[in-house]
C-alpha cells in the first residue's frame, strides 16, 4: 500500500516522542511492519455508505497508536481528522499528511467541528476520555479508550522468553497500555529476573532509554530501593543500572503503573493468586502458558506485546462496525 511506503520514508526522530533516536526508528518500522504483516490477514473492510467523519482524539503517549485505525479508515474510504496532543503533536501532523487527513490541534476547536455525523475514536486518560465523552453531542457514535493495565505470566521461563520481555518493556519505554507492568513467574523467576536483566543491558546500547520524566524518578527510587532492603534481608536482589531495572519482589508488592525500562518479576506458586487483577482495567496478557480466567482483553506470546497485530478490534470493541460502516 501506497501509505505504508511514504510512512517508512519519514523519520521519526524529527518528532518530539519522548523516546531516544534509536528508540523512535525501533518503534517507528516495528509498527509499520505489523500493519504490513496485518493486511495480508485482515477480512475485506466494507466501504462506508454512511456520510461524516471519522475523529481520532490522539494521546501523547505511544506516537504510532493512530496509525491502525487510520489505514482501516481509509480502507473504508471514510474521511479521517485527527486531533493531535497538545504536548506532542509533531508526529501526528506528519502522520495526517500521509494519509490526507484533517488536522486539529486546539480542542475547542475540534469540540465546535464535530458533526452530528461524525463518530470519535479517543484514547487518553481516563480523565481526559471522561471528559471528551461528557462534551461530546448526544447520539453521537463513540469509542473512547482510558488507561489500561498489561501483564505477563511466565511458566517455564528461558533466555528466549527473557530477550522477548525485555523487547516488551523498551519498546516505547513502557508508555501505552500494551507496556508490561510486571512478570509474574511460576518457576526459576531468578533466572528470569537475571536473563531479563541481561537482555535489557543488552538493549540500552542498541536502542537507549528517552530521558526519565522528572516526576517518575521518585517512584523509580522507590521500587529500585524496596527491592534493595528485601534482598538485604534474603528475599530477593535487585538487577539495575541508571536506565534500567528488574526488581525482583513479593507478589503483594506487585503494580499496576509502569516505569519506563523498569519490569519487576514476581515469584508465585499458582495463577490463582492472580484473582486480585481482576480488579484493574486490564489489556493484554503475554504468556506461554494457557490464558487465564482474567478480564484480559488481548492474549498474545512474549514479544509480541507492544506489537499487535492489524484487527478491527480494540479492548473488545470491533471498532470498524462501531466507528466506520
Amino acid at each position: 500500500m501506497e501509505a505504508l511506503d511514504a510512512l517508512r520514508e519519514l523519520d521519526p526522530t524529527a518528532w518530539d516522542t519522548g523516546l531516544s533516536p534509536q528508540g523512535a526508528q525501533r518503534a517507528w518500522h516495528e509498527s509499520i511492519d505489523a500493519l504490513e504483516r496485518g493486511l495480508t490477514e485482515l477480512p475485506e473492510i466494507p466501504v462506508t455508505q454512511n456520510p461524516g467523519r471519522l475523529w481520532i482524539w490522539c494521546a501523547a503517549n505511544v506516537f504510532t497508536a493512530p496509525l491502525p485505525w487510520l489505514l482501516l479508515a481509509k480502507l473504508a474510504k471514510l474521511p479521517v481528522v485527527l486531533k493531535a496532543p497538545s504536548a506532542r503533536p509533531d508526529s501526528v501532523a506528519a502522520i495526517a499528511q500521509v494519509f490526507g487527513a484533517q488536522l486539529v490541534t486546539s480542542t475547542s476547536d475540534g469540540l465546535k467541528r464535530i458533526g452530528t455525523q461524525d463518530r470519535v475514536l479517543g484514547f487518553g486518560g481516563d480523565a481526559a476520555m471522561a471528559e471528551l465523552g461528557s462534551a461530546l453531542p448526544k447520539g453521537l457514535r463513540q469509542s473512547l479508550h482510558g488507561h489500561r493495565v498489561s501483564f505477563a505470566v511466565i511458566h517455564d521461563p528461558t533466555p528466549q522468553i527473557a530477550r522477548a520481555l525485555a523487547l516488551d518493556a523498551a519498546l516505547y519505554d513502557g508508555q501505552g497500555c500494551m507496556s508490561p507492568a510486571a512478570v509474574f513467574c511460576l518457576n526459576r523467576s531468578a533466572q528470569l529476573a537475571k536473563d531479563i536483566a541481561t537482555e535489557l543491558e543488552r538493549l540500552a546500547t542498541e536502542m537507549p532509554r528517552g530521558p526519565l520524566p522528572p516526576h517518575l524518578g521518585p517512584l523509580w527510587r522507590e521500587r529500585v530501593g524496596l527491592s534493595r532492603i528485601l534482598g538485604a534481608q534474603g528475599h530477593a536482589p535487585c538487577h539495575a543500572a541508571r536506565d534500567w531495572a528488574v526488581p525482583e519482589l513479593p507478589a503483594s508488592r506487585a503494580q499496576a503503573v509502569v516505569l519506563p525500562r523498569m519490569l519487576p518479576v514476581h515469584p508465585i506458586d499458582d495463577v490463582s493468586e492472580l484473582a486480585p487483577l481482576a480488579k484493574l482495567p486490564l489489556s493484554t496478557l503475554a504468556t506461554d502458558g494457557p490464558s487465564l480466567d482474567l478480564p484480559f482483553t488481548r492474549v498474545t506470546k512474549p514479544g509480541a506485546m507492544q506489537r499487535p497485530a492489524l484487527s478491527t478490534v480494540h479492548e473488545s470493541v470491533d471498532l470498524v462496525r462501531r466507528l466506520m460502516v
